[in-house]
This record gives C-alpha cells, sequence and structure tokens, in this order.
C-alpha cells in the first residue's frame, strides 16, 4: 500500500461527533498512508495555526476531523495549494463531507479511508466573498439575511446546538432568522456593473451541493451546481414566511427549479454584489462571517479533495 501521502490529521475535539476512541481509530486507517502528525486544536486561530503547520512540514494531505466550521477553515488554508484535504464528518451536519460522499456517520467515515485515499483527488472549483479588506472561501454556500441570522444566533448558543443539533437551527430560524428576514434592510443585488440592482431580502449562492441535510434528507435548495466553476443563486423578493416554507418544501423534494412568485435566481460564472444602506448578517459554509454593508460573491479558487468515488 502506497505511504507517500505525508498525511497530518487535525481533530477538533469540540466538535460535536468527535471522541477520542473516534480520533485513535482514524489515525489507525491513516497510518498505512504515511501519517506524520496528528493535532487536536480549539478554536479557529489554533485550527488555523494547526493547517498552516501541516503545510510547513510538507504535508501532501490534511485530513480533518469537524465540522463544517472546522472544515472550512483549513479549505481556506488549502485553496489553491497541491496539499488534498480529507474531509471527515465529525460535527453535525458536515455538509460538505457528506456532499461528497462521506457516510454521514463518523465510524462508517472511517471505513472508507483506505478506499478514498486509494484513488486520484477530485479538484472542486469554490467560492470567494469579499467585503472591504475582508476575505474568505467557501466550499458549498454562502448566505444573506435569514439564514445568516440564524447561524450567527445558533453559534451564540453553544451549548444549545450541542444539545439540539439541527434543532436549534429549526428554534433560530423561527426566531432571529424570521425576523432578519422581516426586519432586515431591503439588499440590491448587483448582477453586474452596467446591469440595474435587484431587490432582495434573503439571498444564498452555492458552487456546489446540497445546501444542508435535515436529519439524513438533502436540502436541495440549489440543486444545479456541482464544484463545476458556476454558481448558483437565490434571491427572496418579499419578506413572506410562505416563501421560505415553500422553498423548503421544495428543497426536500428535489425539485429541479425554485422559481415562482417573491423569487428570483439563476446561474453564473461572474460575480454577485450585494449592498444596503445598513449592515447585514453574512455566513459561509455555516459559519458566521459577520455584518457587512456591501459584499462580493464569486466563482474562484480549487481545493483538492479525496473522498469516496472520488
Amino acid at each position: 500500500m502506497t505511504t507517500n501521502h505525508r498525511v497530518v490529521l487535525v481533530v477538533n475535539p469540540a466538535a460535536t461527533r468527535t471522541t477520542r476512541p473516534l480520533q485513535a481509530r482514524i489515525a489507525r486507517e491513516l497510518a498505512p498512508f504515511g501519517l506524520i502528525g496528528v493535532a487536536d486544536p480549539i478554536g479557529a486561530d489554533n485550527i488555523r495555526a494547526a493547517v498552516n503547520q501541516a503545510v510547513a512540514d510538507g504535508a501532501r494531505s490534511v485530513a480533518v476531523l469537524g465540522g463544517d466550521g472546522t472544515i472550512g477553515i483549513a479549505a481556506s488554508v488549502l485553496a489553491d495549494t497541491d496539499v488534498t484535504l480529507i474531509p471527515l464528518p465529525g460535527g453535525n451536519t458536515n455538509v460538505l463531507a457528506r456532499g461528497l460522499g462521506w457516510p454521514a456517520q463518523p465510524e462508517r467515515a472511517a471505513d472508507r479511508i483506505s478506499s478514498a485515499l486509494s484513488q486520484p483527488p477530485r479538484n472542486l472549483s469554490i467560492g470567494r466573498i469579499v467585503s472591504g479588506d475582508r476575505r474568505a472561501v467557501f466550499c458549498v454556500n454562502a448566505g444573506i439575511g435569514l439564514d445568516a441570522a440564524t447561524v450567527a444566533w445558533v453559534e451564540r448558543h453553544p451549548d444549545l446546538k450541542h444539545r439540539m443539533r439541527q434543532g436549534a437551527f429549526a428554534l433560530a430560524s423561527l426566531g432571529p432568522g424570521l425576523h432578519a428576514l422581516r426586519q432586515g434592510p431591503a439588499l440590491t443585488l448587483h448582477l453586474s456593473p452596467e446591469a440595474d440592482g435587484i431587490r432582495v431580502h434573503s439571498l444564498i449562492a452555492a458552487c456546489g451541493s446540497p445546501y444542508a441535510y435535515l436529519g439524513p434528507q438533502p436540502l436541495n435548495l440549489l440543486p444545479h451546481v456541482a464544484w463545476d466553476g458556476r454558481l448558483e443563486w437565490i434571491g427572496l423578493t418579499n419578506r413572506s414566511l410562505v416563501r421560505v416554507l415553500r422553498l423548503i418544501f421544495l428543497g426536500l423534494t428535489n425539485a429541479e427549479h425554485l422559481a415562482g412568485p417573491g423569487v428570483v435566481g439563476g446561474t453564473t460564472e461572474s460575480s454577485l454584489r450585494i449592498s444596503a444602506d445598513r449592515p447585514f448578517p453574512v455566513q459561509v459554509d455555516g459559519d458566521p462571517f459577520g455584518e457587512v454593508s456591501d459584499i462580493t460573491i464569486a466563482p474562484g479558487g480549487r481545493l483538492r479533495v479525496h473522498a469516496p468515488g472520488s
């Protein structure tokens, strides 16, 4: 068996489904491929530092056991490099890992490590957001308004997130999320510098799918992109809760398109600029980006990944 991967394993011990026995099991699965180090940092800055250190130490692959936030931090370091990300599900939802074919259960994912690393890596086209001097990458989606306010509230209540898991997001979407939709600033979406702006009240954009998972069921709000260099986007042109519920229903039933009253959307290989007269919340792959009043979302960037069937 090949041992030329030179793998570093980065574990977030605070992630929802991460345990010491699971960490040890994954380390054993990675050992035949040249495991050269294991790190278990806590906190975003320390996770980022651990991934940077893995690259500096000559790792050719970085396996990350954690939730979407942990994997997103690693992706921001590894984007546009030749170091391959191995995203292993250790959190609550694990959208990227599951979207790429990793099983939702961490123990079953551990069973697939050998077969995944025996295949060539896959190149993903990911997305970027820019607001002033702040930048971030996203591997699946970015959102403004309802979903961003939901994410921000859940991240401010980690104990509730740990106990209720996806129930915490449902609760927050009906509280802070709906409040952001109804009371947040009207957004102006610019599809190009010369085009007239489109008024929306909430927006999501994705480079991959699904948007999320509700238990075992994928929520395909933006089903027409697959890390292929395009963005798909959808915006609400009114503040109706009925429109939100309709989108969720269509996403759960794998609708081919999400057009309808109160909704605009499309796919693009260009950037989207969103502005407002007061700050609005933004989320990136399920992590709060903060509040801004002007932001650009664009395709751009490459991420190498190992996944089953890639």
